[in-house]
């Protein structure tokens, strides 16, 4: 049986983990959740009847915010 401390070592982060947080966008209520690593970029939004969820390579994220 591995220790807490041998499950903490391999744990890695994923959007399930993350935690929601609300958002308003003239004044209607959202929840939003994020994550961003080495690797990619993911995140998900609701407005409690759809979800937007969007996955970019890191790469594609920055030449996004370039862009703009």
């Amino acid at each position: 049986m591995t220790t807490e401390t041998d499950w903490r070592r391999k744990w890695t982060s994923n959007l399930c983990a993350s935690p929601w947080h609300p958002l308003e966008i003239q004044g209607s209520p959202y929840l939003v959740k994020w994550l961003f690593n080495e690797i990619l970029c993911e995140i998900i939004l609701t407005d409690f009847d759809s979800f937007w969820y969007e996955e970019l390579s890191n790469n594609s994220f920055k030449e996004r915010v370039e862009a703009r």
